[in-house]
Parts: structure tokens; sequence; C-alpha cells
């Protein structure tokens, strides 16, 4: 073949196969709009890690090679990270390199509580769109490795009404993309809902809550309109025949059988339905299971119909039936819809209107409803103490060690909420054990009494305001006992005070109990070979235990400003650190194989993994849940790997000296001569 007739070259099919080997070639203002520019002294919450997945993610989908990949990193890269990689350019041969030493120099540190606390304080704003808002939170989310049931948990509370917050806490969603979609749905009939509480003069109807549907769109299952005689119909014999109405008359008689010689409640015929009823605030008065109507055999009547706004969305009532319903010593005859099984979590829902009828009364408690008819009587009542529920702890609330695994924070949390009221964070939440109390004996018959020592003039207040907090607290009373011992005020090194009663003349003249501390050795060797630990610590732990009533006036101590003795154990008593002792190996003893070592009132919960000291901290919990004792938040520390306990340090499964003791003999002094 001569050269006139050789094929030449096509430099179109040439492009091609170099654009298919070396991937989408990108200009520099496209790159910019790809990869996000990473720059370490920007306010940015991308991490280095992130930042390089991001670049990962569009090599593969466009098809770079990894020349061409480390090309358009370097091309965004700003402030520190520039100089950075100008000053190392020529060791950066490949991506791997690349991504290796960048990820050293650029570490990736995720502040853990901070997200948290962010997760908290994030609530939807108005103007936001519900996918703005759920992206906003589940990337948050992301960010530590949260698991799906805790991001919703952040989304619901979240949420502007609380009556959206109840719908998405019962929707039956088990992903996140579901989750979604049922809060779009949910949103949009809420929005529905407050279009229609707007007036005929273009006024929002303030007695309407947003998120409800008004009485005025739902007809009323019992309504009787104002220009007619009110009646009472028939009750249905099986026959399609109307039935002829009747006046209403004012004599009572039952519902039932419509016998005038007994009531509903006691009337023969009547249907016994016992099972779980919920009361509800909703426009949808009563709701029935299906698998209870039939159980029933109700008279069923064909009148479906649609419910919005019912769970979580739409519901399509199966019928209707007309019975006589009884709760407590209310009985009412009223139209009941019968909806699916699944449809609500209670066999039956009925609403406020049920009982707003005249000589009814709702009682209410935290959690119980009594209902009564007939007439109410009016008690007085008098309310001795208000027991608040206790805020709920958070990630900042916690000393966890920064290494822990994301799952394991979020699990210690949640464990730790379950048992809150074992955590007291001031005195006002102090526990109170009732496994043990003190008794004092005396040797001999005398009396101990001292004048009051003088407080000086800038630690007066400090006394005054520690009286009251301690009166306030129930931890002491006033007294008029004959004992009297002296108080002092002792500075702390912090610079604040502590308020200390000197017990020295009455412990000379007491008999003295005595009870077994543990040995420090058999403590230090439980940590051996552990490298996951967990430091308790009780909150004011004498103050936990109470004091005989008859022997609390042998604690009675004087101030310049009156006479008060302790109801529960004090500091300074001789027989307080034997009584305390009980109380703890009460506490600890069923443990003592898991992994609990404890020396008065510090505990350490040592185990090889953060799993298994999970498992034994809620064991714990358990046995000081039971006692009615509590634990200082601000003293607990979690998960952690390297601890200082009774003077020597545990790391590693290695147990070693403590820092003070090895510095002392570092910082001896050189002897200067012989003796």
């Amino acid at each position: 073949m001569n050269s006139w007739n050789r094929p030449r070259p096509n430099p179109r099919l040439q492009r091609n196969v170099e654009v298919q080997e070396m991937g989408l070639t990108m200009r520099s203002n496209e790159v910019e709009v790809i990869i996000s520019e990473f720059d370490p002294d920007s306010s940015r919450d991308q991490s280095s890690e992130e930042w390089l997945n991001e670049i990962d993610s569009m090599a593969e989908i466009f098809g770079w090679e990894p020349r061409r990949t480390m090309l358009y990193a370097c091309m965004r890269l700003k402030g520190p990270a520039k100089f950075w990689y100008d000053g190392c350019k020529q060791e950066l041969r490949t991506w791997e390199i690349f991504r290796e030493r960048f990820l050293e120099n650029f570490p990736t540190v995720i502040d853990t509580a901070g997200i948290h606390k962010k997760l908290i304080n994030l609530k939807r704003k108005p103007d936001q769109s519900e996918e703005s808002y759920f992206h906003e939170t589940v990337a948050l989310g992301r960010k530590i490795r949260l698991s799906d049931d805790l991001i919703k948990n952040y989304l619901i509370k979240g949420l502007p009404y609380a009556s959206t917050r109840a719908v998405m806490a019962q929707d039956p969603a088990v992903t996140l993309p579901q989750f979604l979609n049922a809060l779009i749905r949910v949103e949009r009939a809420t929005k529905e809902g407050e279009k229609r509480n707007v007036g005929p003069s273009g006024r929002v109807d303030l007695n309407r809550t947003p998120g409800r549907r008004s009485t005025e769109c739902i007809p009323r299952l019992d309504a009787t309109p104002r220009n007619m005689t009110p009646v009472r119909s028939v009750p249905n014999t099986g026959s399609f025949k109307s039935a002829t109405p009747t006046p209403l008359s004012h004599k009572r008689q039952c519902f039932i059988c419509r016998a005038e010689d007994h009531l509903a409640r006691k009337c023969p015929q009547r249907k016994d339905f016992r099972s779980g009823v919920a009361l509800n605030r909703t426009t949808i008065d009563r709701t029935l299971t299906e698998r209870i109507s039939k159980k029933l055999q109700l008279n069923i009547e064909n009148d479906a119909s649609i419910l919005r706004g019912f769970a979580g969305g739409e519901c399509k009532t199966i019928c209707a039936v007309t019975e006589t319903v009884q709760i407590d010593d209310f009985v009412n005859e009223i139209k009941i819809l019968i909806v699916p099984n699944d449809a609500m979590k209670y066999d039956m829902l009925v609403g406020d209107d049920f009982f707003r009828k005249k000589r009814v009364s709702v009682v209410k408690t935290v959690d119980t409803i009594t209902i009564l008819s007939d007439d109410p009587v009016v008690m007085n009542v008098e309310v001795d103490t208000i027991t608040t529920a206790r805020a709920p702890l958070t990630i900042g609330d916690l000393n966890v060690e920064p290494f822990a695994s994301p799952n394991s924070t979020s699990k210690l949390l949640d464990l730790l909420n379950r048992y809150r009221h074992c955590f007291a964070v001031d005195l006002s939440e102090i526990g109170c054990t009732d496994i043990e109390t003190m008794n004092i004996t005396l040797k001999e018959d005398k009396i101990v009494r001292h004048v009051p020592y003088r407080v000086a003039y800038g630690q007066r207040k400090y006394l005054q305001e520690e009286i009251r907090n301690l009166l306030k607290n129930d931890i002491i009373e006033e007294s008029s006992s004959e004992f009297a011992s002296p108080l002092v005020i002792v500075p702390k090194r912090t610079g604040d005070y502590r308020m200390c009663v000197d017990y020295r003349m009455l412990n000379a003249i007491v008999q003295k109990e005595y009870f077994p501390t543990n040995r420090v050795e058999e403590e230090i060797h439980n940590l051996s070979g552990k490298r996951v630990f967990t430091l308790l610590e009780m909150m004011n732990g004498y103050l936990q235990i109470g004091v005989d009533e008859n022997s609390r006036k042998y604690t009675a101590f004087v101030t310049p400003d009156g006479q008060y003795q302790y109801k529960r154990v004090p500091f300074g008593l001789s027989n307080s650190v034997s009584v305390f002792g009980r109380v703890m190996s009460k506490i600890s003893q069923p443990l003592r194989d898991k992994g609990i070592s404890f020396y008065m009132d510090d505990v350490v919960i040592s185990t090889e993994t953060e799993e298994e000291n999970l498992e034994v901290l809620e064991l714990f919990l358990v046995e000081v849940s039971k006692s009615g004792m509590t634990l200082k938040v601000s003293k607990c520390e979690f998960f952690k790997r390297s601890i200082v306990y009774l003077g020597h340090g545990s790391a590693e499964g290695c147990v070693t000296p403590g820092e003070t003791k090895t510095e002392a003999v570092e910082k001896f002094p050189i002897p200067t001569d012989a003796r």
C-alpha cells in the first residue's frame, strides 16, 4: 500500500481516547464549583478527611486519574494549606502520598460536645423549608456518626409546634427519607389547618391552635342544629325503619334500655368494655380499633369517613357504632368511629369534648385521669412540696474521654438520662438512703456544750447563706438541744470556704463503731489489665444518710446566729466513716466481681472495652437507684484511658506509681553532708 492510500489518524478520535484515559478535563472555574475550598483559618464546618472524601467522590464520578485529582485538589488549597503545599510539593509525587501527608498536617478534630449542643439548640425557623431543616440536622448528626433514631429525636425536638412533635413521635417511619416524607405531609396538613383558621374578616382566630383542625371544619358527630328541638334517638333493633324522635326529657333514665328504674351503669344489657383508653386533645372525639369492635360484637353502622390529621395524615374509618361507654363513674351514649388496628396504639381514643357535660369533673394528676359524675366534692388541698422534673443531661455536662467512640458516647448519654434521678447537680437534687441510719451512743452521761467561735466579718455572709441552703434542703433543722458543738470556717485551696463542726469534745465520749475499710493494695490490683475506666463520686456522701431522730440532739452546733442540729450524717463525727463504709459496701458488694472498686466515696469501673464499661455502669446505677443515693455529675469521668487512683496511675493495662510520688523522688535534694 502506497503512502497515498494509508489512512490518516483522526484527531477527534485521539482526543476522545485521551479523555477516557485521563478523565473529564475541567476548567479552573468549573473546579471551583465542583470542589470546595480548603482553608484551615476560615470558619468552616468541613474537616480535612471530609474534604478529601469529597475529592475522591468527584474523581470517581468524572473519571479523573490520580495525577489530575491531585492537580485539582492543589488548586483549591488556601491559606496555611497552600503554604504547606508550596513547602513540600517536591515530596508529594502521588495522590496516596498527598492524602497521607495532608491528614498528618491537618488532623481531623471533631467537637462532639459542640455538635450535640448545636443539635439541641437547632430549631426550625418559620421561613425554613422542611427539606432545609431536615438536611441541616442530618448533616450535623452524620459528622459525629449518630444513629438514625437519635437524629430523628433531634429532628422532632426542633419542630415548632407541639402537635407536630406529637404526631412525628408516633410516626412509624424507619429510615430518614421516610421520616422526611412524613414530616412534609404533616407540615402541609398543619399549614392547611392554619389557613382554615382565618376568619371571615381576614384575621386569624386566636382561639384555635396551629396544627389542629377547627371544629367548624369537621361536623360534630353529636351536634344538634340550633333551630331544632333536642331529640333522643331510639336504639337500633336491627331493622332499617327510622325511629320517631321524642322530646328530650329532664328525667334521668338508662341510656341502654330506656328504663327509668336504674341507670346505665347498672343495666343488665350493658356490654363490659375494659381496655386501654387514652385522653386526647383533638377534634376527633372518639375512635375504637376494629379488633375491639369485633370482640364486643357491636351493632355496626355503614358510616365510613376520612379523618384528616389523624395518625400522621389521613385515616379512612371502617364504619361507625352508637354505644354506651363508661369511664370511671361517667356513663355516656356516643357515636364511635371504628378505625384499623394499626391506626393508633391504644384500643380506644376519646377527646375532651366527651367529658364536657354538666355535672362532670375531670381530675388530672401527673400519671392518672379520673372522671367524676354527679355533684363534684370541693376540698381544700394543702400542697406541701412540688416536685419538678430534673433537666436532662447533655454532652456538655459530662467529662467523657475525647477518644471515646461516638456510638458509645451517645449510648452513655441515653443511659445517664434514663437514670437521671441517680445524679445530682446541687444540694436540691441530693438523695437520701434508707439502707442505714446513724445511731449515736455515749460512753458516759455527760453534756458537751461550747460557746460559738467568732466568725470573721467577711465569712459571715457565706455562713448565713450556707445555713439557709442546708435548711432549705432538709439537711439540718433548728435545735434546742442541751448539746452544742462550735462551728469553724475553713478556707479551701480554691479560695472558697467550707463549714465544719468541731466535734472533738463529743467524739471523746461517743461509743466507737468499727467497719473495715478496703485495702488499698487490693483496690489497685483490681485495675491491672484494664484499659477503660469510669470514675464516679457520691454527692456529699455523708449527707445522704439519715441520723436517727433520738440521736440528732447530739449533732447540735452553734453559730453566732443560732443553734441547729443535723438530720443527715455530718462530717467530723468519729462514726461517720464506719456508717458510710457500710452503706457503700452494701451498694457495691453485688458487683465486686464485675470490675467495681471503691474506696470511701470514690468508685471506679474498670473493664477491657467501652461496651463492657457501659454494661457494668448500668448495673451499678441500678443499685444506686435502689439505695436512693445520688452521684455528683461534675466529679464523674467516663471512658478514661488513664486515671490516677489512690496515688497510683493506671493506663493500657499497667499500674504505675503516681506522678506525685515519682516527682517527690525526682526532686529530692542532693545530700550535702554525711547526715
